[in-house]
């Protein structure tokens, strides 16, 4: 076999080879080509040091033209017809006339749910074992680690004694039967994984936002301090100086108040800063809810 620039001689004919990238739209459909011409057409000799004449047939001039519309590669195609939607997209997302992007979810259309969940899973409400309920302790037990949790299950006849289940049994219940604890099996409320979904936002971990109710705009005269969803709250606070707490008062000493938010903070007040509920004066922060 021998190479001269683009092509590559077999026998008595010559198969073009197009340049190009690996996996380009060039290559690709013009390795589809087999054009092939008399060997006594193409000569050819060294390149560096030897004069080369060489003459083509039609049908390969014919090659050569078509492969002169595959020079677009395959991401230069997609990117001209995505950037079509791309402008779409960003049209979609601009706010209408008077509206803003919800500064509480950021344009999201929901928050994180503040059910007291874990990435939307709760403790079981259930009778299983969790390492939160009863006491767990270090116990030595033949074929167990010593680092292993147990927790004892006094019998319950009136005889001495118990029994005891490890760390590795959580999820699963124990009832007694005739005074002893006995082991039922897996919890039929949490299938014996300890954890059910929140009944707030059914296990996703994020509600739809009180602001924008998922809608991601709101009015765009709405602020932080001052909009429908915060003046609606009952524990809503408002501080001379323009503060805002979503809490109660937890407290009083002489002219001072204890605030208790709804984060479980204490913040200490004097009572004369405190503002009547109806008055709506401006406002400058606000303790998220």
């Amino acid at each position: 076999m021998r190479r001269l620039d683009a092509f590559i001689f077999r026998g008595k004919s010559a198969r073009f080879r197009p340049r190009g990238k690996p996996g380009s739209a060039a290559l690709a459909a013009c390795s589809l080509l087999d054009v092939t011409a008399p060997l006594a057409q193409i000569k050819a000799k060294s390149i560096g040091s030897m004069r080369k004449t060489t003459s083509f047939s039609l049908a390969f001039l014919a090659a050569l033209a078509l492969c002169g519309g595959c020079g677009q590669s395959a991401s230069d195609a997609s990117k001209s017809s995505s950037s079509g939607v791309s402008n779409v997209s960003s049209q979609a997302a601009s706010p209408p006339k008077d509206q803003k992007i919800c500064f509480q979810c950021l344009g999201q259309g929901f928050v994180v749910c503040r059910a007291g969940c874990v990435a939307g899973k709760q403790e079981c409400p259930g009778p299983c074992m969790k390492l939160t309920r009863g006491a767990w302790i270090h116990m030595n037990v033949a074929g167990h680690d010593a680092s292993e949790l147990w927790q004892k299950f006094p019998n319950a006849s009136g005889k001495a004694g118990y029994q005891a289940w490890s760390q590795h049994h959580l999820g699963e219940v124990v009832v007694y039967q005739n005074g002893q604890a006995v082991n039922i099996g897996a919890c039929r409320v949490c299938g014996g994984t300890t954890r059910v979904n929140c009944a707030v936002c059914k296990g996703e971990g994020k509600v739809a936002c009180e602001l924008c109710k998922g809608g991601k705009f709101i009015s765009i005269s709405w602020t932080p301090t001052d909009n429908p969803w915060l003046n609606a709250q009952p524990d809503l606070i408002r501080l001379k100086d323009g503060t805002v707490m979503l809490g109660k008062v937890a407290g009083s000493s002489d002219e001072q108040r204890t605030i208790r938010t709804r984060e479980g903070k204490y913040v200490k007040v004097n009572a004369s800063d405190i503002l009547p509920k109806q008055t709506t004066n401006s406002t400058r922060s606000i303790v998220s809810p």
